[in-house]
């Protein structure tokens, strides 16, 4: 009683403070509600109608006001209440039009016309109560009431409240009273201002074009339909006025002098009272006729208002017109001008299957175009999918032109991946694969590989399922992309370092993994001579890697067999079979049975010349199989038997009969034993020895690592190069992972005892991450200098190196006006380590950027004779003997240039690139599109070039010398003596002769002779030659 007597006797700055206190909690009620339904609940807010629920879910604390004002803007239901409004506010305008359309009715008959007035009132009574529930659930109502739409709202169902209020009795005396008329006539036409409330139909289209026509159309139409009833209703005739008077010029009718006819006379006397001779009753669509007309200023003049009202409404209709209409074509205008093509998303996924690509960094236009190419290559299965290309910058100028020379099969949208907005544009729910890519020749690699990373992970968090394959720059990222979900991983910088290291041993592997990777017309070999080597070489070029299905007719044989019968009848090569654990290269024993799949026994990765030869492996039936089984088999056996009368032969003819050992021979004395046993121990502690010094050294080193006197980093900078150094290999540049390129440069040399000595020069010195990327500094040496300096070049002994790596600067910022020119070093350092070798031909490995600056490089393998050239004093002076301009292309250019066809690559057939002494980037960007049909084609690629760790004998691909027994043998002959090795030769690299400079052949035909000067691709247990 006390609490409630003394706060009803508060003092006024105590109910002042209450109230604001009241306000305030409201505010922080409201803000409540916000943090409620937008933090806490993101998800509901953010996609409420997508997950199918049409009411929201009422939240604790939640004030019906405030729920009713969530639930009409953010659900299913308000947004069915808008479209509802819109549909009965047309509805609503064509009732009007219908009643007025052969002349203006002020009022209907409520005799006649009763069902279309209750419907009238119906509809007026629900759009009272959409009016009322939007201004209950306002928060700030009177600026709500203020508001365009909701006075249009207003002004429309007003009149239906009047004529219920009034009465039919009383409109009906108005509607024939005419100095009233014109008010029961302006209650109905208020009624066409509903259709401004089409306007809410804007906030559902999600296109800012679109968006912008529509409103304009809008404008029109609501302009169109509200004047053309206002004119109606303010030039028609009273219920007085003689129709007659309607026909008559307005200046005849008024006119008391005029010649007139007797039924006109009327209209004069009747002009003073009911205005006859300056009405007229038009149809509704005949205002409409007029007000099209005038707004376009036409002006034929058939249709014009007689009335003076009528006159000043038509100008100010055009002068509202001339604002208005205006204002809405320069904003679409602008609007079109600002949008670019680019924010558009992805409509044909019905009928077309696509991928996306995207990339952290910038999108690399010569990477893009290659991988465009080997993907919609016409000889490739998916030539007719879509690629969908997501990124957050728009478009360059370059870019621009590949998007438009594949058009419409590429699709280029501005957006991020990291949008789930901009995802679904791209139609990540139905892409059928994702491409991950980065800037392979960008200064920073670390933030490449981390965009790389979390791209991946916004993909799979997207869709579980698709198949996601990503780039990455350094090794040591790939296991964090996997974790991301990457179905696939393709290291920039091992598969490079791998490719150019391992081209130090297996000469041409470059070259002849493109050959395996790219994707080319079957008939570019007619584009040359049949005899010249172009053409041969071009015809292994068409050989790739193929995915088959091998069905089950082929259960039963043993992996050896199934790669005799493929190669000799179709010349098909098996390389790997996929597996449980992934793509294998399987012992010749291996006996090939049955899968889960009914249909086929197997998936093999195979080199053919044409896709064609998956229907080609299926056509064979199992009686032809048996046969060849039963054919070996008695091969075997015949075998089997000649070497059994060999060795029967062979012990019959009789052998000197030994001496009988006296009893000194036979006992050996402890004497003649003990040199045996001791012999080794010399040796045995020369290597003790030597670990336990080099022990000592590593902890002394250690020790004064800890006392920071030295360490490890400053001692390898501090190692001088030796003297005397030959047979070792200069590598121009400094990778960002030593280990990628120092691990295949020793990959063949495991099993030798001698270290090959690795000298890095580069203009910019090592820092201290690059050491540590040093897998074993032994053998490892570090010059900071320039390869374009003969002193720099005469230091690390360039002369007397087994190779020599160039690699491409990836780390330099500088910018080119002709990105053509990105090869530049490269190709000057060339030059100058060429002329600094002098008479030694050196085993010279380049990368290159750009493919179109193959053809300056040419001279590694030729070069023009020195003809008006004054000579040099003979310390730079080489000759290249008959390795000379005789190599250039001089029938396969005419051929070329002739033809109709072009060769997909046109760099494929330069010396050099033939040869295996350049490698191209590009080969990365088709391993990537051909992750599309051939999802574990990266995996087969990494066991080609360096085995499987599971795999005990380490079975990969190598490079062996031709043996003096293959020698002018045919190639088929070849092969199946390498399969009795347990070896695959996949083809071979000729070497240059006085006709032809060396060129890589991938399974060449059958027919073809061997020569000496030949060298073997084989894939199997490596090995130094073959033991036949």
């Amino acid at each position: 009683m006390l609490s409630h007597k003394s706060s009803s006797k508060a003092p006024p700055g105590a109910m002042r403070k209450r109230k604001l206190e009241s306000s305030t909690s409201r505010r922080q009620s409201i803000q409540r509600m916000v943090s409620v339904t937008v933090s806490n609940q993101l998800e509901q807010i953010r996609d409420p109608r997508a997950r199918g629920i049409f009411f929201l879910f009422r939240d604790s604390g939640e004030s019906i006001r405030d729920y009713t004002l969530r639930t009409l803007e953010q659900s299913n239901a308000g947004s069915t209440l808008d479209g509802s409004m819109i549909l009965l506010s047309l509805i609503w305008v064509g009732i009007y039009i219908s009643v007025n359309r052969d002349g203006p009715r002020p009022l209907l008959d409520s005799t006649t016309q009763s069902d279309i007035i209750k419907v009238g009132y119906a509809l007026g009574v629900i759009f009272l109560c959409d009016y009322m529930l939007r201004l209950y659930a306002s928060p700030l109502r009177g600026n709500h009431f203020s508001s365009f739409f909701s006075m249009v709202d207003f002004v429309s169902f007003v009149p239906m409240v009047i004529e219920l209020a009034l009465g039919n009795d009383i409109l009906s005396r108005w509607a024939d009273d005419p100095t009233r008329r014109q008010l029961v006539s302006i209650l109905q036409v208020t009624k066409t201002v509903r259709i401004l409330r089409s306007y809410r139909i804007l906030k559902y289209i999600k296109s800012t074009v679109t968006r912008q026509i529509t409103a304009t159309v809008l404008t029109v139409i609501c302009i169109i339909v509200a004047m053309a009833g206002m004119l109606q209703i303010l030039d028609q005739c009273a219920a007085q006025c003689p129709t007659v008077c309607q026909s008559m010029l307005v200046q005849t009718c008024m006119d008391p002098t005029a010649e007139r006819a007797p039924e006109t006379l009327a209209c004069l006397e009747l002009n003073d009272k009911f205005y006859c001779c300056t009405c007229q009753n038009l149809g509704f669509f005949d205002w409409v006729y007029f007000v099209v007309v005038s707004i376009s200023t036409l002006g034929y003049g058939d249709i014009a208002p007689r009335s003076r009202f009528g006159r000043l409404a038509t100008s100010l209709m055009i002068m509202l017109t001339f604002v208005l209409v205006p204002i809405q074509v320069n904003k679409l205008i602008a609007t079109i001008s600002s949008h670019s093509g680019y924010t558009n998303s992805y409509k044909e996924y019905r009928t077309h299957t696509h991928g996306i690509i995207t990339a952290g960094g910038e999108v690399s236009a010569g990477a893009l175009n290659n991988f465009l190419r080997q993907f919609f290559h016409p000889d490739n299965p998916n030539w007719n999918e879509k690629i969908v290309i997501l990124h957050p910058s728009a478009p360059t100028s370059e870019v621009k032109k590949i998007v438009h020379q594949y058009e419409p099969r590429v699709q280029y949208i501005v957006g991020s991946a990291m949008n789930e907005l901009d995802l679904e544009r791209a139609m990540i729910s139905r892409a059928s694969i994702c491409y991950v890519m980065i800037n392979k020749h960008s200064h920073r690699s670390s933030n490449e590989d981390q965009s790389s990373t979390l791209l991946t992970a916004a993909f799979r968090g997207s869709n579980a399922k698709i198949p996601i394959y990503s780039q990455v720059y350094s090794s040591q990222n790939m296991g964090h992309c996997t974790l991301s979900g990457a179905s696939g991983v393709v290291c920039i910088e091992r598969l490079k370092l791998g490719v150019v290291g391992l081209n130090c041993s297996i000469m041409g592997l470059s070259t002849l993994l493109s050959n395996l990777l790219d994707t080319v017309s079957p008939n570019v070999e007619f584009l040359y001579p049949s005899e010249s080597w172009e053409a041969a070489y071009l015809r292994g070029y068409i050989h790739e890697i193929y995915k088959v299905d091998l069905p089950r007719t082929f259960s039963g044989l043993t992996y050896g067999e199934l790669i005799l019968f493929l190669f000799g009848t179709i010349q098909v090569i098996p390389i790997a079979m996929l597996t449980d654990q992934g793509a294998r290269i399987m012992p010749m024993d291996f006996k090939i049975g049955t899968t889960a799949d009914p249909t086929i026994c197997c998936t093999l990765y195979v080199l053919a010349a044409g896709i064609s030869v998956a229907d080609r492996i299926a056509e064979y039936p199992l009686e032809q199989i048996r046969e060849f089984r039963q054919t070996l088999r008695k091969q075997e056996r015949y075998m089997a038997e000649r070497a059994a009368n060999r060795q029967r032969t062979e012990a019959v003819i009789v052998a000197p009969a030994p001496e009988a050992p006296t009893q000194d021979d036979a006992v050996p004395s402890t004497a003649d034993a003990e040199p045996s046993v001791t012999t080794e121990k010399p040796d045995v502690v020369a290597n003790l020895k030597v670990q336990g010094f080099a022990a000592m050294r590593k902890t002394i080193h250690g020790v004064k690592h800890a006392f920071e006197k030295s360490s490890p980093y400053k001692d390898f900078l501090d190692k001088p190069l030796p003297d005397v150094l030959s047979g070792h290999v200069v590598v121009v540049g400094l990778p960002l992972s030593l280990h990628d390129l120092i691990t295949p440069l020793r990959q063949h040399i495991v099993e030798t005892s001698t270290v090959q000595p690795i000298v890095f020069i580069s203009s910019f010195g090592m820092t201290e991450a690059h050491f540590l990327t040093i897998p074993d500094p032994e053998g490892i040496y570090f010059f900071q200098g320039s390869p374009l300096s003969s002193f720099d070049l005469e230091r690390i002994h360039i002369g007397s190196a087994a190779a020599i790596i160039i690699l491409a600067s990836t780390s330099s910022k500088r910018r080119y006006v002709d990105e053509n020119m990105v090869d530049a070093d490269a190709i000057t350092t060339v030059r100058y380590i060429i002329e600094a070798c002098g008479s030694a031909t050196p085993n010279l490995i380049v990368e290159l950027v750009k493919a179109t600056n193959v053809k300056f490089m040419s001279f590694i393998v030729k070069r023009p004779p020195r003809r008006g050239r004054r000579q040099s004093d003979g310390r730079h002076y080489r000759t290249f003997g008959s390795v000379a301009l005789k190599y250039a292309n001089t029938n396969g250019l005419d051929a070329t240039k002739n033809s109709d066809q072009k060769i997909d690559i046109e760099h494929i057939c330069e010396p050099s690139y033939a040869s295996g002494r350049v490698y191209v980037s590009g080969m990365i960007d088709s391993l990537m599109s051909e992750c599309y049909q051939k999802p574990n084609i990266t995996s087969v690629v990494n066991l080609l070039m360096f085995g499987s760790p599971e795999d005990d004998e380490c079975q990969r691909l190598f490079q062996v010398k031709v043996p003096a027994l293959l020698v002018g043998k045919e190639f088929a002959e070849c092969f199946r003596k390498c399969l009795k090795l347990n070896l695959i030769c996949i083809g071979c690299l000729h070497l240059a002769s006085d006709k032809s400079p060396s060129y890589v052949h991938t399974n060449p035909p059958g027919t073809m002779k061997i020569v000496a000067t030949d060298l073997l691709y084989l894939v199997g247990k490596p090995c130094a030659e073959l033991p036949l």
